[in-house]
């Protein structure tokens, strides 16, 4: 009669596993943080009622057969507090870092723990094959370093902090084992406990709900009814697992539900994909091992294996269609012959001679060259500059300012110098000594300002007159022109950070006739997909209404201090309707932005896939429009984090290229993350970290390993574009920002441009990773290897500055008159 009932109870075991097993699993597909302390409130209010349905009826027969035994199965008050609050930090971790990535370390550890407090963790263990992976400290050690790997190799910060709640599971079995034997679950009154505990557990996640929301604000209405149901039935089959099986059981089923809910189609790489179904394999087959031998059925348990392989294999063959689907008669290809013949022609048609350069300067700006002229020439030919004439940058925020004479300049910059709070450098540089003073109302570090003009002009002709400029210390664009009506000689600065910004941007453009602009807009766009075909109609913000909720400058910019007025003010970068000198950044000559070419390695090594890791600059986020900033939204894309359609091209029956959108996105094919959240209220740096899957730190020379590089704006430009662009690797890039170069770079011959949209991207990123796409952005990253270092040299650089101060110089004669 024993033997048959122990065989009953046997079978029952792989029931209760199997159960166990799916409620796990279904609990980390819901699982989602911000829903994690609402979640668990509900499942810890409902629980004892599930118990009191699911009793065991053993013991209820017990009970009522000797009522005594209903306070001997109580645990005392103490207890039920301790594990309160450990299972209350558990799930307050749980909300803050997501997974537990150590977590599948525990199993290792109950027994090194079980072995020092001398308790049991199995029921019924017999020597086979797999002992070695669950008696043996260094084979179950190998397969939970292996699961810690798969989920959380990237973050280590949270992979650290993962071990203060697994520390308190750990102390839960300890704790209880230690006190109570491993017969603890079958002389407890699991009803009554259930209620105690969850009074307790309640009482706590209460409290802390209640002090988050004095920090964070009030953060509820995440939907989390259906993750709480599946969280109660997991509490119970979990204890009911203790009960017939052990506590080594319920461990390994909660680990390998982790490493099944660990979706291969988030996974940046064909190795973590693989190893996780690998892992996963050799935590099932613990699993079948520590279940009692006399178990019949244990073999079934191995059809959960289909949970890691199945997704696995889908992800695998949606890889190989997709490859398979790329179209070769690409729009890129005419994009980037078409460049290159523009490019080709450009640098054909430069002066060769300084009267040809002087009669260019008249046919471009109908004005003559400003004093000078001949000596910047010469010097420029000297140094083999390979750009004479594009220098447009430069006098297209120069000629408004021409409106004025030179006394009202002067007086403007003078009154701009004495502004409160103006965020400006006074500079002056010295003609004869050829060197640069920078001065400030409050600040000393000027951001190697100064450093860098004495560094880039120390080599040209001591000819120039002392010259005194105002330089923006922040990174955001500063000057806005008045309108036509406007007074010419007021100067008016106004403090707009973290607030919407787009009407002050664009109040220029209700004067400015664009109805020719915007005819060629609508013509240059393809129906396809909106490559960008011209940058300067890209980022023309009178054009593109939309982009008022596309980008952090205008969204909630960091520190956004704009000057009304017609005063000389230079920039690193600004957007089309504003009105900054632009100058090269310091930044690009720093350390931490340089090119290091002893880092960077040959095509054929370079993995193929987009890389890109940065902060969440650009923003400053005081609401949930953190979702809309240009870096969010790149990263959201790039993780997949929507689920939203994407477009791609196809090739039809005729060979034209057609749209089509799919769900799906080759996670290996890009590397995207952020290694910093900040520039954000409390609460909502707490949503990102949240939303995003971040890494604790990255290299900044580490995309040199990838084929393709990210690079986008972020409060202002970006300071690691010259490394992109020097390197072996393809660069693409996109930003709403000029900046000095402009003129030297080609779209598709130097860079590969991105719309603010980027609906575009997931396409692009296929093609450019396929067999045919491989050698065009091969080339390329050749293009802009080469032509950076033939055109943004430092001398290039002094070229381009030397020139901006003649124009400056000639803005500031108190002679001239305004035109």
């Amino acid at each position: 009669m024993d033997a048959n009932n122990s065989s009953v109870q046997a079978d029952k075991v792989v029931g209760i596993v199997s159960l166990a097993m799916l409620t796990q699993i279904s609990t980390q597909y819901l699982f989602t943080q911000p829903a994690q302390i609402g979640s668990e409130m509900v499942a810890w209010t409902t629980l004892p009622i599930l118990f009191k349905g699911f009793r065991h009826q053993r013991l209820i027969y017990s009970i009522k057969r000797n009522p005594s035994l209903l306070e001997y199965g109580s645990l005392p008050s103490i207890h039920l507090w301790v594990i309160a609050v450990a299972i209350c930090i558990t799930s307050w971790f749980k909300r803050e870092i997501g997974v537990l990535t150590s977590f599948p370390m525990l199993f290792p550890l109950l027994l090194v723990s079980a072995k020092v407090f001398n308790f049991r963790t199995d029921s019924s263990i017999g020597l086979n094959s797999c002992s070695i992976l669950t008696e043996a400290f260094y084979g179950s050690s190998a397969v939970s370093l292996l699961g810690t790997f798969t989920l959380g190799s990237t973050n280590l910060v949270e992979w650290g902090l993962s071990i203060i709640p697994m520390s308190c599971i750990l102390g839960i079995f300890v704790f209880l084992s230690c006190q109570h034997g491993r017969s603890l679950p079958h002389y407890i009154n699991t009803e009554l406990t259930s209620f105690h505990l969850s009074a307790r557990v309640l009482l706590i996640l209460a409290t802390t709900v209640v002090v988050e929301m004095v920090i964070f604000g009030l953060s509820w209405g995440h939907p989390f009814t259906m993750l709480a149901l599946s969280r109660n039935y997991m509490y119970v089959l979990t204890e009911v697992q203790i009960r017939y099986s052990s506590w080594s059981t319920a461990i390994l089923v909660e680990t390998f539900s982790l490493l099944s809910a660990n979706s291969p189609f988030d996974e940046s790489s064909d190795l973590n994909a693989l190893l996780n179904v690998f892992t996963s394999l050799l935590v099932l087959a613990q699993i079948i091992h520590v279940i009692p031998s006399n178990s019949k059925g244990k073999s079934i348990l191995w059809l959960f294996g289909l949970a890691t392989m199945a997704p696995y294999l889908a992800n695998v063959w949606t890889i190989y269609a997709a490859d398979n689907a790329v179209v070769q008669n690409r729009p890129i290809a005419h994009l980037m012959e078409k460049a290159k013949l523009e490019f080709h022609d450009t640098l054909q048609k430069q002066s060769g001679t300084y009267i040809a350069a002087c009669e260019e300067y008249q046919r471009r700006y109908k004005i003559e060259p400003p004093p000078g002229f001949e000596q910047w020439y010469r010097f420029a030919t000297a140094h083999q500059s390979p750009i004479i004439d594009d220098f447009d940058a430069i006098y297209s925020s120069i000629r408004p300012l021409l409106n004025l004479s030179g006394r009202e300049i002067i007086e403007n910059l003078n009154n701009a110098r004495n502004l409160p709070r103006n965020e400006l450098w006074s500079c002056t540089f010295f003609g004869g000594l050829r060197k640069t003073k920078c001065s400030h109302n409050n600040r000393v570090f000027d951001r190697h300002i100064q450093d860098s003009f004495n560094a880039l002009l120390e080599s040209i002709p001591a000819t120039l007159p002392d010259i005194t400029f105002l330089v923006n210390h922040l990174d955001e664009p500063r000057v806005i022109f008045p309108s036509l009506s406007g007074a010419h000689n007021s100067l008016d600065i106004e403090d707009q950070s973290r607030q919407p910004t787009w009407h002050t941007v664009t109040d220029a453009c209700a004067y400015r006739i664009g109805k020719a602009q915007a005819s060629e807009l609508k013509s240059a766009k393809r129906p396809e997909l909106p490559f960008v075909i011209d940058p300067v109609l890209d980022q023309d913000l009178c054009l593109h209404p939309e982009y008022s909720t596309m980008h952090g400058l205008f969204l909630s910019p960091t520190s956004f201090r704009p000057i009304k007025g017609l005063v000389p003010v230079l920039s690193t970068g600004s957007p089309s309707t504003m009105g900054d000198i632009l100058y090269p950044s310091p930044a690009y000559m720093e350390p931490e932005f340089e090119y290091n070419a002893s880092k960077d390695i040959g095509w054929e090594k370079k993995q193929n896939k987009l890389y890109w890791a940065g902060f969440t600059t650009g923003a400053f986020a005081v609401s949930d429009d953190w979702r809309q900033s240009q870096r969010q939204r790149f990263v959201s894309l790039a993780q997949n984090l929507e689920r939203r359609r994407f477009p791609y091209l196809y090739q039809g029956r005729d060979g034209s290229a057609n749209v089509w959108k799919s769900m799906f996105l080759n996670s290996r094919l890009f590397d995207v993350t952020f290694t910093r959240i900040f520039q954000c209220e409390a609460r909502y740096c707490r949503d990102q970290r949240h939303y995003f899957r971040t890494h604790s730190w990255a290299d900044k020379d580490r995309g040199l390993q990838s084929r393709l590089v990210f690079d986008l704006d972020g409060n202002g430009i970006s300071g690691r574009f010259y490394s992109l662009l020097a390197s072996k690797s393809a660069p693409l890039k996109q930003t709403l920002l000029r900046e000095w170069h402009d003129d030297r770079l080609k779209p598709w011959v130097h860079y590969i441009p991105v719309s603010q949209s980027m609906e575009e991207l997931p396409e692009m990123v296929r093609y450019f990773a396929s067999s045919n796409g491989q050698e065009r952005a091969r080339e390329i990253a050749e293009n802009g290897h080469e032509w950076f270092s033939r055109s943004f040299r430092p001398v290039d650089l002094t070229i381009y500055l030397y020139r901006l101060l003649l124009e400056i110089a000639r803005l500031l004669l108190t002679c001239r008159n305004s035109l």
